[in-house]
């Protein structure tokens, strides 16, 4: 994945992991993820070193949308219905 070790910000592993997923998806490629079991898999206690990706990848599987903030975005609060906004 190109992603190993903690040298990427975090992040930016989630939207190339993202990005990743959707165009094998796309394109129909069988796609292999390896782990050196110092990325995204703990093997001896058998969890995700990561869950967002995790969770980024079956989302993306079953077809919904991921939101993740790009660079230069601002996150956008979400206010529910029964809230108001003061002006």
């Amino acid at each position: 994945m190109g992603v190993t070790g903690k040298s990427i910000e975090l992040d930016a592993s989630w939207r190339y992991f993202d990005f990743f997923v959707r165009i094998t998806i796309k394109y129909r490629l069988a796609v292999q993820l390896l782990d050196n079991d110092d990325d995204h898999f703990d093997r001896l206690k058998h969890v995700w070193r990561d869950p967002v990706k995790l969770a980024i990848l079956q989302s993306t599987v079953m077809g919904i949308n991921n939101s993740i903030v790009s660079y230069g975005q601002e996150p956008v609060p979400y206010f529910a219905p029964e809230q108001e906004i003061g002006v």
